[in-house]
C-alpha cells in the first residue's frame, strides 16, 4: 500500500458467532465523521476485507508503521483485547515507547468504564461515546496532527538551513582556495596594500572556516577541509 492516513481505527468487527459487532458500528460511525472533515481514517474493513491473513498483516503493519494517531473503539473490554485489536493497539503503542515513531493513541468508548481498560489503554486519552463526543475526539485528533506537521516542517526547515550553511562554507572553501593560487602564483605583481587586503580576507575565510569546524567537531584546521 502507498497510501498515507492520518489515523488508523482500530475495532473488533464480529464476535465470536461472525455476528457483526457494536463495535464495528460505532467505528464506521468514527471513520465517516473524520472522512467528511479531511482527516484520512483508515478502517481495514473497507480494503482489507478480501485479503488473506498473510497480506492482510502485512498490509496493517505498514499502515501502522506510518499513522500517526490510533483510535481504538470497543463497546467492551473484552473487545479491547480479542486477536487483531490487541495487536494494533499493543504493537502501535510499543512503537511510540521505543523511540521507533511519535504518535498518539486515542480510546472511543460506549459502555466501557476507564477502570476497566488495559493499563495502556488507560494511561491514554479516552472519550466516551456520547453527545458531541466524535467533535471532542476530532479536535484531540487535530491537535495531534498539527504537532506532527510542525515537527515534519522543523526537521525540514531544518534540512534546508543545514544546506545552506553547507553551500556558504564550500563557497567560503573555494574562495580561500582561490587568494592562496592568487598570492602564491601573481602576488609579486600586487602593491603592498593589495597584498595585506588579500591577505587579511585570507584570514577572515580561514577564522571562518575554523569555527565551523569547530562547532561541528571537524577538524580544526582550515587547510584539511580542502584535502
Amino acid at each position: 500500500m502507498t497510501v498515507r492516513f492520518d489515523v488508523f481505527i482500530s475495532c473488533r468487527k464480529t464476535d465470536d458467532e461472525g455476528r457483526s459487532t457494536r463495535d464495528s458500528l460505532l467505528a464506521r460511525n468514527v471513520y465517516d465523521f473524520l472522512n467528511a472533515r479531511g482527516v484520512r481514517a483508515f478502517l481495514a474493513e473497507e480494503s482489507l476485507l478480501t485479503m488473506g491473513q498473510a497480506e492482510y498483516k502485512k498490509a496493517i503493519d505498514e499502515v501502522l508503521d506510518h499513522v500517526p494517531v490510533l483510535v481504538v473503539v470497543a463497546t467492551s473490554p473484552k473487545n479491547l483485547e480479542s486477536r487483531w485489536v490487541r495487536y494494533e493497539w499493543d504493537s502501535f503503542y510499543n512503537d511510540i515507547l521505543g523511540g521507533v515513531k511519535r504518535g498518539s493513541l486515542l480510546s472511543y468508548l460506549d459502555g466501557v468504564d476507564v477502570k476497566a481498560l488495559p493499563r495502556t489503554l488507560r494511561q491514554n486519552q479516552a472519550i466516551q461515546h456520547s453527545e458531541g463526543a466524535l467533535q471532542i475526539l476530532f479536535s484531540h485528533i487535530s491537535a495531534a496532527l498539527g504537532l506532527t506537521q510542525v515537527e515534519d516542517m522543523t526537521r525540514s526547515g531544518q534540512a534546508a538551513v543545514d544546506r545552506l550553511d553547507r553551500l556558504t562554507e564550500v563557497m567560503a572553501e573555494s574562495r580561500l582556495l582561490e587568494l592562496e593560487i592568487t598570492s602564491g602564483m601573481f602576488g609579486t605583481m600586487f602593491s603592498p596594500d593589495q597584498r595585506a587586503r588579500m591577505h587579511r580576507q585570507m584570514e577572515s575565510l580561514k577564522s571562518i572556516l575554523n569555527e565551523r569546524s569547530s562547532q561541528q567537531g571537524a577538524p580544526a584546521d582550515a587547510d584539511e577541509l580542502r584535502r
